[in-house]
Formats: C-alpha cells, sequence, structure tokens
C-alpha cells in the first residue's frame, strides 16, 4: 500500500470515530477517488478489524469493555494520534528520563522523537522499543532504551505482570507519558486490569504526568482505574480545551495542550 493509500484510510477511520457512519459515495466525492477505490479501502479496513462493511458504506466497530488488538487499534484515529505524538515529543528535553506505556498513541510520541541527547526511554512496549532502537541506531537522538522486563501480552504488544511493576519500582523518571482508554473529570481509565497497573506504576514513577488522549476518549471510563485525574499535570489532546471541564481543569491546575497540527518528520 502506497502512502496516498495510506493516509486516505487514516483520514476514513478519523471521520468514521466522529460520525460513526460512513458512506462510499460521499468519500469518494471528498477524496476525489472513484468509488470503487473506497470500496477497496473499506474492504480492507475491514479485513483489519477496524470497520464492519454496510450497504453504501461502513460503521464503527465499538465496546465499552473490549479493547482490540494494537495493531487494529493503531488505524484508529491515526491522524490524530500522530499530532498528539508529535505535540508530546516537543515537550521532552536533552538529558530527561522518561516513560512511555504500551499505547498507540506513545507509540506514535516514540516515532516522534529526534534530536535529543542524552535522552533515556524507559518503556513496556515492545512495538516502541522497536522503533526508538531504529532512532538510536539512524542517530535521530541520542541516549538509551530499557525495555521494561516481564510477561508478554502478544496481542497488545506489551509488557505486563508482577515482573515488570517490580522492574518499574526501582526507577524514578522526569517525565511520564500515558495513553488511556477514557477519560472522565475525575478519573483516567484503561481496559486492561494490568495494562492499567503499569501505567499507574508509571505515573507514581514521574515528577511530571502527561496524559495522551485523543477526542474519542473523553466523557468515557473503561474498566480499570489507571489514576485520579489530578495526577496528570498536563494533557495533550487533538482537540481545544473543552469549555465543559473548565471547573474541573482549573482546580486541578491541569494544563491542557491542543495539538493542532501535524508536521513532516524527515527519515
Amino acid at each position: 500500500m502506497n502512502l496516498v493509500s495510506e493516509n486516505r484510510r487514516m483520514q476514513i477511520m478519523s471521520q468514521l470515530e466522529t460520525n460513526g457512519k460512513i458512506f462510499v459515495t460521499q468519500l469518494a466525492e471528498s477524496f476525489h477517488v472513484t468509488p470503487e477505490t473506497i470500496r477497496r479501502d473499506l474492504d480492507e479496513l475491514e479485513q483489519q478489524g477496524s470497520l464492519k462493511r454496510v450497504h453504501g458504506g461502513a460503521i464503527k466497530i465499538s465496546s465499552k469493555h473490549f479493547e482490540p488488538p494494537f495493531v487494529k487499534r493503531q488505524s484508529t484515529n491515526a491522524i490524530a494520534k500522530k499530532k498528539i505524538g508529535q505535540k508530546a515529543a516537543s515537550t521532552i528535553d536533552d538529558g530527561d528520563t522518561i516513560v512511555l506505556d504500551a499505547g498507540t498513541t506513545t507509540l506514535e510520541l516514540a516515532k516522534a522523537i529526534e534530536g535529543r541527547k542524552q535522552l533515556t526511554v524507559l518503556t513496556n512496549s515492545i512495538a516502541a522499543a522497536n522503533v526508538l532502537n531504529d532512532s538510536l541506531y539512524t542517530r535521530r537522538f541520542e541516549g538509551s532504551v530499557i525495555l521494561i522486563g516481564g510477561t508478554l501480552n502478544f496481542s497488545q504488544q506489551s509488557i505486563s505482570g508482577s515482573m515488570a511493576l517490580a522492574f518499574l519500582g526501582q526507577y524514578r523518571v522526569d517525565k511520564a507519558y500515558i495513553s488511556c482508554g477514557g477519560v472522565s473529570t475525575d478519573v483516567v481509565t484503561d481496559y486492561d486490569v494490568e495494562e492499567a497497573q503499569i501505567s499507574k506504576k508509571m505515573v507514581e514513577s514521574a515528577q511530571t504526568n502527561y496524559l495522551l488522549a485523543d477526542h474519542s476518549k473523553f466523557d468515557k471510563h473503561s474498566f480499570s482505574v489507571i489514576a485520579p485525574l489530578e495526577k496528570f499535570q498536563h494533557i495533550i489532546s487533538d482537540v481545544p480545551y473543552m469549555d465543559k471541564w473548565n471547573t474541573s481543569i482549573d482546580d486541578k491546575k491541569i494544563n491542557w495542550i491542543f495539538a493542532k497540527e501535524m508536521v513532516t518528520i524527515e527519515g
């Protein structure tokens, strides 16, 4: 699949997440391609488990208590996640020690890290570790990467369990970057109990915590609690500050960072 097709499918998934249903004819007009091209896109996305095909278009696959495998989640709100990842990378300074959890948004952060020196990154994400290893090899940044040890969760491409929690207990870091399944005005949650425990431990280990959340995560509760919202000093999102959150954000002294634009990263 070429980059044009990949970008179009990312935008299709973004529209689907926003609207709940998409139509072949409207997409064809919007992207200036044939309906057959859109149908091929939708068929491929359905095979990946990203959507469900219906007559004339497609609808969302959603569940409050089930999280799809990592590779399927990567195509959901992909553009929003890239924006957030890039903005998050801009908050990293030379010499920082940071920790990333195993979300698809924090993977985009890993991809966006460049030009930093003496950076130390801890993560339980196998996908992020692979990206960071390649970046070290190509000298996109200088430093070291520590992959947290423990039990492999194949479907989520992550490491978790009691060994991982004990491993994390040995470290204190400057900044933690945490993804989530849902965030309300009082609590941050995730789908998987063990993944949530790892993210919670990361929050406890950091001086400053960043919550990475796209528009689909707000006013939603998942199954397992990561931490109260006030544990996060910053929220990075693809949507601007929401007025209905004024009181909660102001009382908790949380800095809302709007990831407005996506930039082209060379290499």
